[in-house]
């Protein structure tokens, strides 16, 4: 957010596509979040609010995706509920990105016949410390996740970018599977 309220926000969906919007904050405290996505024939399109302490109000808004024929996923196209939520990110050195030791790290949908998880520690320095083949990495400046995880069972290895929120303690993220998106969830061991 800059001095004169104008909100800014670039990022990617769970298909891959790119977006990016930058408009004022209303007086009422609500965001008008448009993006116009596929060459202008799909959108993105909700009214975020925001809540203290530096969160997100879960809202629902619309992503449609319009049929292209030929893409690698969801040639189809769909009109979906676009589910955003949020929080504010402060890291301080020497601390953890999550307030939990142990984390657990699961994947569902996608082609996944039933959710993989694997088992991480947060260390102090920000960062998750990983075992199974899981790679994972904070951008300790912004919150963003990156990294990647073999898939079961047929060891297909993904990307899984994503953020954390610290507010919810947990983080979220996507993964592209060969012909649907996955969800990915960081979130403390019960």
């Amino acid at each position: 957010m800059d001095a004169a309220g104008r909100l800014s926000v670039t990022g990617k969906l769970p298909d891959g596509q790119a977006f990016s919007h930058a408009a004022s904050l209303a007086a009422s405290g609500a965001w008008p979040l448009y993006a116009h996505l596929y060459s202008g024939k799909g959108l993105i399109i909700d009214w975020i609010y925001f809540t203290e302490p530096f969160g997100i109000s879960e809202s629902r808004g619309t992503w449609i995706r319009p049929a292209i024929s030929g893409a690698r996923y969801y040639a189809s196209g769909f009109t979906n509920i676009l589910v955003v939520s949020g929080s504010r990110y402060n890291y301080v050195r020497g601390t953890r990105v999550l307030d939990a030791t142990n984390a657990m790290v699961v994947l569902t949908a996608g082609n996944l016949v039933e959710p993989a998880t694997n088992y991480v520690v947060v260390n102090t320095n920000g960062q998750f410390i990983t075992t199974n083949g899981l790679k994972l990495k904070v951008n300790t400046t912004n919150g963003s996740f990156s990294g990647t995880v073999t898939l079961p069972p047929n060891g297909r290895t993904v990307s899984i970018p994503g953020v954390v929120l610290q507010n919810s303690t947990n983080g979220l993220g996507y993964f592209l599977d060969t012909n649907r998106a996955g969800r990915v969830l960081i979130a403390p061991v019960p």
